[in-house]
């Protein structure tokens, strides 16, 4: 009896260590905010806005709204879109006595983390207004046309598509570096004419839905668990890397498919031929826009990795990502394309180079997630609403 009960004494001070350094673990977790929020289901964030589209393959839903939330805790922000399939208010009929410029791009132009108000798009609107009151010239309206997950050729389908409402006087197209996986994955279900433009999904990616990954399923989760990370930030936060770590596995490093960074990956001699596809886009776009008596510009977006070694800091390692910063190939290359079709090109890279340098504690790109924060949409907002002060006329 001595030995049994020295025994089970024995067993309930280990199960009670355990309990004690699961709670201080607990604590640890949620007093260094490294509590990620509760996983969101089909019926909220981002996924409830969208809908398929026979063109597109997604689109966004007119009339919709949500709060889109960090999975580590970065922002919430919320979304509503108008009556385009866009994210913000409804756009109002353009006046004879104004210039309306159009944003075209990705999450970067449609300000993913940040509000509405705070995107950059939103920021030069403020800059050229006063500057075009200062000079008693004609108000310029700025519309914001990004679409998260877009690629050049779904941004070409979808200008098309919102032309004869919105009749802009200049467009600017937004090039950031992921659209080459974006275009690749929706060129690969699209139908495509024989100048190798995109015009809709093909037969069979109708029939299907889209490609694979239009409405990806959550992988299926064991109730238990689901029921433990409600209540514990500790099951969450490791239940969260471990399916981050499963979603980096199926990312074949460079494929232009499968890798968001696949451009950023590459080398000078493979670069060229991986932007082919989104760069033919890019002209069409350009060249529509020209064949509407629009002005065109292209503006060009660096990623964080590209400006500084430091930037981005765990998002790079997640992605397995090199810690110094990739070379100025893409950029190279969007110099070239804009010289030999005699563009009109913006380069923030230098400005904003210099500002991460300068900034200090105040972040102009999240940890985790690539975008730019609040500042940095400030940043790169208040240079745009300058450079295109002096570029509408």
């Amino acid at each position: 009896m001595p030995r049994v009960s020295a025994l089970i004494a024995n067993t309930l001070m280990v199960l009670l260590s355990v309990l004690l350094a699961l709670a201080a673990l607990e604590g640890i977790v949620r007093l260094f905010g490294m509590v990620p929020p509760m996983e969101q289901d089909a019926s909220s964030g981002l996924r409830s806005l969208l809908t398929f589209d026979q063109i597109l393959e997604t689109k966004y839903i007119p009339g919709a709204s949500a709060r889109i939330k960090s999975p580590y805790g970065e922002f919430d922000v919320a979304y509503r879109v108008n009556e385009f399939g866009l994210r913000g208010s409804q756009i109002a009929p353009k006046r004879e006595d104004e210039k309306l410029v159009l944003v075209l791009g990705n999450s970067f132009v449609e300000g993913w983390g940040v509000e509405e108000e705070t995107t950059f798009v939103s920021v030069a609107q403020g800059v050229v207004r006063d500057k075009r009151k200062s000079l008693n010239s004609a108000p310029v309206r700025i519309v914001n046309g990004g679409v998260s997950g877009y690629g050049a050729a779904q941004l070409y389908l979808n200008l098309q598509r919102i032309w004869p409402a919105v009749s802009p006087d200049v467009v600017v197209l937004a090039i950031v570096g992921t659209m080459v996986n974006s275009d690749y994955k929706y060129l690969s279900s699209a139908r495509i004419n024989p100048e190798g433009i995109a015009t809709g999904l093909s037969a069979s990616a109708i029939l299907s839905g889209g490609t694979p990954q239009t409405f990806a399923q959550q992988p299926a989760s064991s109730k238990w668990l689901d029921y433990l990370s409600r209540y514990l930030a500790t099951v969450r936060l490791v239940r969260n890397r471990f399916a981050n770590e499963a979603a980096m596995n199926e990312i074949k490093a460079g494929d232009p498919v499968t890798d968001l960074l696949a451009a950023y990956r590459a080398d000078r001699v493979t670069l060229g031929k991986i932007f082919e596809p989104t760069l033919r886009h890019v002209s069409a776009i350009g060249e529509f826009a020209q064949s509407k008596g629009a002005k065109f510009i292209l503006l060009y977006l660096p990623m964080p990795f590209q400006l500084s070694d430091n930037a981005w800091d765990v998002g790079r390692k997640a992605y397995r990502l090199s810690k110094l910063p990739a070379p100025d190939g893409e950029l190279d290359v969007i110099r070239s394309f804009c010289l030999a079709r005699r563009l009109e090109c913006l380069f923030p890279t230098d400005m904003l180079r210099e500002a991460l340098a300068s900034q200090g504690k105040r972040e102009i790109y999240f940890h985790y997630d690539f975008h730019m924060t609040s500042e940095g949409n400030r940043i790169l907002g208040t240079w745009l609403g300058n450079e295109l002060a002096k570029s509408v006329q």
